[in-house]
């Protein structure tokens, strides 16, 4: 593992002389202790999260974790990564979004910066993990989204057995790969009346996991992304009603092609 900021390391002596040696930097040494000694999944994210470019750190190769200062402006964070190769010290100083004065409220102020930063980093990794787990990622993504598992089905869901096999017919037509413009279409037309209007979205694959006469159930891959820049991937339940319960098959088919046609404009 190599990049700006990593130094071979055959152990933490180093990293602990330099924290020792820090006089008049950061808020104080005592809350950069603190930090490091109550913090340490936190720090952990953050570190990965937040690395400088070209330096990876993987958060399960991480095997030491210290804050080297923290002040109004930034936390500096320094990791002890191992691999195979054996390790490296990385340094990640990540910026705040909100910069503390110096003057009064300084603790809870560098607090909730970091529960902030905590939040974000978690959303980054949840994306890392699954380009690292699935290189192609479709094949992991396509089993969550299409899966039947821990489904909250709405109080409106009827299923009538007699349709069955007509319900199932639409599910695997829909869930072709011809249609997944659409279905992304009809996901973000029915998230409009889900999704944080604090946040945007974007829905970046969508699948339906169960049809019934009275509607479909969907899930979605959501981007989200706050006001202040924030990013997050969710994996979200999308119900959606018919406008009538369809009594037969073709009547079935009609409303799907309703509730596509409605959400033509939202096709990319």
């Amino acid at each position: 593992l190599e990049g700006t900021g990593g130094e071979k390391m055959d152990d933490w002596e180093e990293v602990e002389e330099e924290l020792h040696s820090l006089e008049g930097t950061g808020i104080s040494l005592g809350m950069s202790e603190k930090l490091s000694q109550e913090q340490i999944a936190s720090l952990a994210r953050m570190a990965s999260a937040f690395a400088p470019p070209g330096q990876d750190i993987d958060i399960e190769h991480i095997n030491d974790i210290q804050v080297l200062s923290v002040d109004g402006d930034r936390i500096e964070i320094s990791a002890i990564v191992c691999e195979t190769d054996g390790c490296i010290t990385a340094r990640v100083p990540i910026s705040f979004p909100t910069p503390c004065l110096m003057s009064e409220g300084i603790d809870t102020c560098v607090t909730n910066n970091l529960a902030h930063l905590d939040q974000q980093a978690e959303g980054l990794i949840r994306e890392m993990t699954i380009k690292k787990e699935n290189k192609d990622d479709d094949e992991y993504v396509w089993k969550m989204l299409t899966s039947t598992d821990e489904l909250d089905l709405p109080t409106w869901w009827e299923p009538r057995p007699e349709m069955t096999q007509d319900c199932n017919n639409i599910r695997s037509l829909l869930n072709e790969e011809g249609f997944q413009a659409e279905l992304r279409g009809v996901a973000t037309k029915a998230l409009m009346d889900i999704v944080d209007h604090t946040e945007q979205f974007k829905v970046q694959k969508a699948a339906i996991a169960a049809v019934c006469p009275s509607g479909i159930h969907m899930r979605a891959l959501v981007k989200t992304t706050t006001f202040l820049g924030d990013e997050e991937f969710k994996f979200l339940q999308v119900p959606l009603a018919f406008k009538q319960p369809a009594l037969d098959g073709d009547k079935l088919r009609d409303e799907v092609l309703s509730a596509v046609d409605a959400a033509s404009v939202y096709v990319e």
